[in-house]
């Protein structure tokens, strides 16, 4: 089973320099593989929108290995190219690629986990929030679309 961590980045070379969403997803993943009893109860979107929608079983999680499909480590990042000879003409396609295919990784992942805690982002100068988070373009796409 694979997990899809959906995320918004902290710094602008690093999505999160402090590792505070990462810890965060340690904790959460921790009780979500742990837990045995309980459910993950329903987001209020979810819940006002999508009447028979049930919490979803602890247990779903621990039936299988689960994989996890976070941005940093499953897209190849960018490079500062200046201390090499040549770049290569081609920098930047392999991750343009990965980015272009974020919406096939999602349709096959089991789970689709939202990390958005509410943090500072000097980076831009604001509040990071479940809110920032929901109004990023591809966050909103139609799911018949992807």
């Amino acid at each position: 089973m694979a997990a899809f961590v959906s995320h918004q980045w902290l710094a602008k070379h690093h999505p999160d320099p402090d590792l505070r969403q990462i810890r965060i997803l340690q904790g959460a993943l921790k009780l979500l593989l742990t837990s045995e009893s309980g459910s993950v109860p329903l987001d209020i979107m979810t819940e006002g929108s999508v009447p028979n929608a049930k919490p979803l079983p602890m247990k779903d999680f621990q039936a299988k290995p689960l994989f996890l499909w976070y941005d940093y480590f499953s897209v190849p990042q960018l490079e500062d190219r200046k201390f090499y000879a040549a770049a290569d003409e081609r920098d930047g396609s392999q991750q343009a690629l990965a980015i272009n295919s974020i919406p096939a990784y999602v349709s096959r992942c089991r789970f689709f986990l939202a990390l958005c805690p509410v943090v500072d982002c000097p980076w831009e100068d604001k509040v990071l929030s479940a809110a920032s988070w929901s109004r990023r373009g591809w966050c909103r796409v139609p799911g018949d679309t992807i």
